[in-house]
């Protein structure tokens, strides 16, 4: 199935986008189209595989350059669509192809073998260009190996010198982004080799590698400046920190900001980063805080941007007082705010319901001679939105619009989360019409509500929808509609949804719980001799529900502690000699790639009999058969010191002790049919093992009736 795809905007009756024969695209000859049109939206369906080609309809154009081919591969049959499958078209500014477009990732496999591909490539009468390239890459950013193919061609031989900087650039970003690091790194070797090695490809793998949540090896790779002879300077220094704070390695970004004082002094925008980070990133206002304070302790003056952030802080946090305090002291201090200063307090102003005040100060945007833009009117829009004034939202809406500006899908999306059935409808209509939407995250909110709501039928209706706008469902929505028509009592609609997503190959992804990162003790610095018993890890540990997947993460002092993984014998017996994984440097992370018990302990001597310690039970993702072969059962609690296994409800009865399994009743159906399990517990809690849903919690005495669902254990 070809997806609808928009592919170029332009202003009418002054161009045109001519489909022709490849005879004709080669002479410029727009005399016979295939198809032509000039009403400035111009929409193409690709219904075969095969290329296309297009040409400018007006005198000259295509002559200069302004023609574009498109490569269309075929599907392989059985296949499933995904939102990823269909790239984005290429920018109007580079309408001179050929644009690689892949149909998913088995596109590639449409040609028999690499070899054969290149092959096509190469006879395909295109002599690569850094832009034709470029683009091609850009296209192809969701199949790394059709890339990977692209950038092969592109650089055998002498087609593309070695200046060609971007090619390898993109190319890289490309790899990383797919987890390819291994041969990311190959391509940087190799320009190492060549000579022309810049620190652009290791600031890509940095942001990489940030956004893998693999904080150590961005760091690695910022210090592999200096063995590729590469000067790390402060511009560097402060993308290594920009990448950690973007994604919430804020806390790291400040200690190696800290830490590195004497090589990068500290100055206001470093500063900024980390308040960037806890203010905008984290929203953190007692961390945010903090950071201000550290900045006067180190006679860091803050600037204009420094405001910026905390006012921002203030204003996503509700606190409109702190908000305007800083914002009248932010010009006592002879810093004049910017647009995002006000569109800050506008925000705050509305959501409190000062809207008088809001719009008085909208207006001074532009006493202050600057102009409103699509953040400013969103910042009326979205609080309108969420007490509950959509009237007056579109009102704002409709005089953005009178100003020249287009609405972001943010904009619709605040309207998406409140308007009627009726009024979603006409919002999808107007996002398709604006060109800005929909796409799969509208419907996802828009299902999430209607199901919040209990409007099962409407979600139902909206799945439709989704569907007429050619947006494949993808794994998300399915887990919020089997989830939400749970909740509903919609059992049977649910199970045909679970099996339609496990048919698509969805089972496996392990898609209704996310891997989670466990900070050791909830804090840092938690890995140490416990001041009591009550004090010990081990009590976290039973208040603390890990899955595989998920992760544990120590933070100590390098060098001066160790984590070593070790058996239950050695865990016992305080026996560091022979373990199985051991950690000193300050920063360890332990991936849980099984269910069962894990057991660590401190390698420095003494700790381990002091109570340094940790035992971890891992319980597995997906359930089957009876409840204890889904969750290991642990050791007598006299034992030693754990594990116990937490429940996911802050209600819930710790399993270990003396809370034991003492009956159980098979129950009849479940949303795969197979049945399940009821045990009960002593103090009359009640768990139904359902199938693929893990534990659905019922209560029997109202046949049918599901009070929750995940792994939940509820006192009835």
């Amino acid at each position: 199935m070809f997806k609808l795809v928009k592919l170029w905007k332009y202003e009418a009756k002054k161009e045109s986008v001519a489909e022709v024969t490849k005879e004709a695209y080669l002479s410029c000859n727009a005399t016979s189209p295939i198809f032509q049109n000039d009403g400035g939206n111009t929409t193409v369906r690709l219904e075969r595989s095969g290329p296309f080609y297009f040409i400018s309809g007006e005198k000259d154009h295509c002559q200069k350059g302004q023609k574009l081919i498109v490569v269309v591969l075929s599907k392989k049959s059985g296949g499933s669509a995904s939102s990823s499958s269909s790239p984005s078209p290429a920018p109007m500014g580079s309408f001179n192809g050929p644009a690689i477009a892949p149909a998913g990732s088995d596109a590639r496999r449409r040609l028999s073998s690499n070899g054969e591909a290149l092959e096509f490539l190469h006879g395909s009468g295109f002599r690569p260009t850094k832009g034709l390239v470029v683009s091609a890459l850009r296209e192809l950013r969701d199949d790394w190996e059709s890339a990977l193919l692209a950038f092969r061609w592109a650089t055998a031989g002498d087609r593309c010198p070695s200046v060609c900087l971007a090619v390898w650039h993109w190319m890289i970003w490309v790899l990383s982004q797919h987890g390819k690091f291994g041969l990311a790194w190959r391509l940087v070797q190799q320009m190492h080799r060549s000579s022309v090695l810049t620190r652009r490809p290791l600031l890509i793998l940095i942001e990489s590698y940030a956004a893998s949540n693999e904080v150590g090896k961005a760091i690695k790779t910022f210090h592999a400046m200096e063995k590729f002879k590469l000067y790390a300077d402060t511009k560097s220094f402060y993308t290594l920190l920009h990448a950690l704070c973007k994604h919430g390695n804020i806390e790291e970004a400040e200690n190696l900001l800290l830490l590195n004082k004497k090589l990068f002094p500290p100055e206001t925008e470093g500063f900024n980063i980390i308040l960037n980070g806890w203010c905008n990133i984290s929203v953190d206002i007692t961390e945010a805080k903090r950071v201000w304070r550290e900045m006067a302790a180190c006679c860091i003056h803050p600037d204009a941007t420094s405001y910026t952030h905390m006012i921002s802080c203030f204003s996503k946090s509700g606190n409109l007082c702190d908000s305007l305090k800083l914002y009248d002291q932010m010009k006592i201090k002879g810093w004049i705010p910017g647009l995002e200063v006000y569109n800050s307090l506008v925000y705050i102003l509305a959501r409190e319901n000062c809207m008088k005040e809001a719009f008085n100060l909208f207006e001074k945007i532009r006493e202050a001679g600057l102009k409103p833009d699509t953040d400013s009117f969103n910042s009326l829009i979205i609080p309108l939105c969420e007490t509950g004034k959509i009237d007056d939202a579109w009102n704002v809406l409709n005089d953005m619009v009178l100003k020249g500006l287009n609405p972001t899908i943010g904009t619709y999306h605040a309207f998406a989360k409140v308007e009627s059935m009726e009024g979603t409808l006409k919002l999808i209509d107007r996002m398709w019409e604006a060109g800005c939407g929909p796409v799969g995250d509208t419907f996802l909110l828009i299902i999430e509500k209607f199901l919040r709501l209990q409007q099962s039928e409407d979600a139902l209706k909206m799945w439709t929808e989704m569907k007429r706008h050619d947006i494949e469902p993808e794994p998300s929505h399915y887990v919020v509609m089997v989830r939400g028509l749970i909740d509903c009592g919609w059992i049977s609609k649910a199970r045909d949804f679970n099996n339609e997503m496990k048919l698509k190959g969805f089972r496996k992804t392990g898609i209704y719980f996310k891997a989670k990162d466990f900070l050791v003790g909830g804090t840092t610095n938690a890995w140490k001799i416990p001041t009591s018993k009550t004090n010990s890890l081990n009590n976290w540990a039973q208040g603390t529900r890990f899955q595989i997947g998920d992760s544990l993460v120590w933070k100590y002092e390098a060098k001066k502690d160790s984590v070593v993984e070790v058996t239950r014998e050695a865990y016992l017996s305080c026996n560091a000699t022979d373990p199985i994984s051991q950690n000193d440097e300050g920063n360890t992370t332990v991936r849980f790639e099984r269910s069962g018990a894990f057991y660590f302990i401190s390698g420095e001597k003494g700790h381990c009999q002091k109570g340094q310690k940790l035992i971890v039970v891992v319980l597995s993702r997906r359930s089957g058969g009876s409840a204890s072969s889904s969750s290991p059962s642990p050791a007598p609690m006299g034992s030693f010191d754990g594990p116990a296994i937490a429940p996911a409800s802050g209600d819930a009865h710790r399993i270990g002790g003396s809370s034991h399994v003492v009956g159980a009743l098979v129950v009849l159906g479940g949303l795969d049919g197979d049945g399940g399990v009821l045990n009960f517990m002593r103090d009359e809690m009640f768990l139904v093992e359902w199938g693929d849903l893990n534990f659905l919690v019922c209560d029997v005495r109202v046949p049918g009736k599901v009070i929750g669902w995940g792994k939940w254990m509820i006192h009835l």
